[in-house]
């Protein structure tokens, strides 16, 4: 048994020996494979020849705002009193003619503060009509009193001589002298009487005046019962209805007007170097001229739909009013106001204005471009086409006619969301061919194929090259 296994043993391991030097004798006689030379990948690239723009090309400060209206005013009557009437027009979302009827109070406490002057002034002006009869009385009576009184003192006169004479007694004397002093004193009577005639007078006109004050201020208060739209707009608000209790000045609605609209817009701060220095004093100062402004387009849409896929832009004509004061807190930018001058509307009361659609609305939230300076001979890139430094890449000819790959150093004056204005008398001269396409892994020098534009490399895809092989 155990010589058995033992042959067994020797035969397994003469078997594995005849394999493995079978496999020996294999690999030896091996012929190796022909080895073929790594293709080399010369990446594609847009590279269009350069212009500087055109001489009236002017710097853009584009910014976002929502628009508001410049004429806004609260719905709010001037006196207290439950209302009788709501006009259907004083509705959220419709329209107000300026002078309509919105609101009317109640009139009843107002015309009874009304009546209760003008019995008061009825009643001073009977009093002045008495006090101007009683001055023309008085006057009368003082003229009858001063003949009376000479009469007297012919009297006195006459009797004195008598009595020289001894003709007349003392006590005719005496009689007569009595009777001058009685006329004396009925004379000085009528006299004090007539010279209180004029400041009862003007106590009693100022009695009148503060009776018409009252007058007018009952008047007043009736006319203010009812409540007219301060302008032609449209209705943002309304909180109140028939048989409600309105308190004066407190607000019951709001009104717009539709024909000038504002829209603030953010802006840094450093890009007001780009406007026209004395037409942003102006606007500093609230001194625009309609001839001479910084003119600006308000856009909205900006964008939409797909991948900021461009719908129906709607377009409006303004121009900066002013610039708000100071910076904003959160961002440190510069607040331009711009504003929109809308085209008359179709609002129900003229049948020829615009569209409702045509005009710029409350809230629309805007992309809004300022127009600056100009900036003559400055190239306009496409931002990808910036590169750290700032630099770019162009694209120069070699010795054997091959496209090269070569770095230029530029002066970007500003950056816009896909722009930058390349300042002139830097490394890029008219006609430079600038890469404007994506190319990952780029080195100075390097080979590249310039492809016409709208081919694959001038829809921003990466270049197909995973290395430089092509220097």
């Amino acid at each position: 048994m155990t010589a058995r296994r033992i042959v067994n043993a020797v035969l397994a391991l003469v078997v594995l020996g005849a394999a493995g030097g079978a496999a020996v004798l294999l690999v030896a006689s091996r012929t190796p494979p022909e080895q073929q030379p790594a293709p080399k990948v010369v990446p594609k690239v847009v590279a269009p020849p350069i212009e500087p723009v055109a001489a009236d090309y002017r710097v853009q400060l584009v910014g976002f705002g929502s628009a508001r209206p410049a004429d806004r005013v609260r719905v709010a009557p001037q006196v207290s009193g439950h209302l009788t009437y709501v006009a259907p027009e004083f509705d959220n979302g419709l329209f107000a003619k300026q002078d309509q009827v919105l609101l009317r109070i109640d009139t009843t406490d107002y015309e009874q503060a009304w009546w209760l002057a003008l019995s008061r002034m009825e009643e001073i002006d009977a009093q002045l009509a008495n006090l101007e009869r009683e001055a023309t009385n008085l006057a009368e009576s003082l003229r009858i009193e001063d003949e009376r009184l000479a009469l007297a003192n012919e009297e006195r006169t006459r009797a004195e001589e008598l009595f020289r004479r001894n003709v007349a007694s003392e006590s005719e004397l005496d009689a007569a002298r009595e009777q001058q002093l009685a006329r004396r004193l009925q004379v000085r009577t009528l006299r004090n009487q007539l010279a209180l005639i004029d400041p009862r007078r003007r106590q009693l006109e100022a009695a009148r005046l503060s009776a018409l004050t009252e007058l007018d201020k009952a008047d007043t208060a009736l006319q203010r019962c009812v409540v007219r739209s301060p302008l032609t707009g449209r209705v943002l608000s309304k909180s109140v209805e028939v048989n409600d209790l309105v308190v004066a000045n407190a607000v019951c609605g709001e009104v717009y007007g539709l024909a000038r609209m504002e829209v603030p817009v953010s802006v840094p701060a450093e890009d007001l170097n780009w406007v026209e220095p004395d037409l942003l004093e102006a606007c500093r100062k609230g001194r625009i001229d309609e001839q001479r402004r910084i003119e600006a387009t308000v856009e909205w849409p900006a964008t939409g739909g797909r991948q900021g896929e461009r719908l129906n832009v709607k377009q409006w004509d303004g121009c900066v009013r002013r610039v708000e004061a100071g910076l904003e807190e959160q961002t440190r930018t510069a607040v331009l106001v711009v504003c929109v001058q809308n085209p008359p509307a179709d609002t129900g009361f003229a049948t020829d204005g615009a569209p409702l659609e045509d005009l710029l609305d409350l809230n629309m939230y805007c992309r809004v471009m300022v127009r600056g300076r100009r900036a003559p001979g400055a190239f306009l890139l496409p931002r990808r086409a910036i590169q750290p430094g700032p630099a770019v890449y162009v694209i120069e000819r070699d010795a054997e006619d091959q496209d090269r790959l070569v770095v230029r150093e530029v002066r970007v004056a500003r950056y816009t969301d896909d722009q930058a204005l390349v300042l002139p008398g830097g490394a890029l001269q008219p006609g430079d061919r600038v890469i404007t396409s994506v190319l990952p892994k780029a080195i100075p020098g390097m080979r590249v194929d310039v492809v016409n534009p709208g081919g694959a490399a001038d829809r921003e895809t990466p270049s197909t090259a995973s290395s430089p092989n092509g220097t």
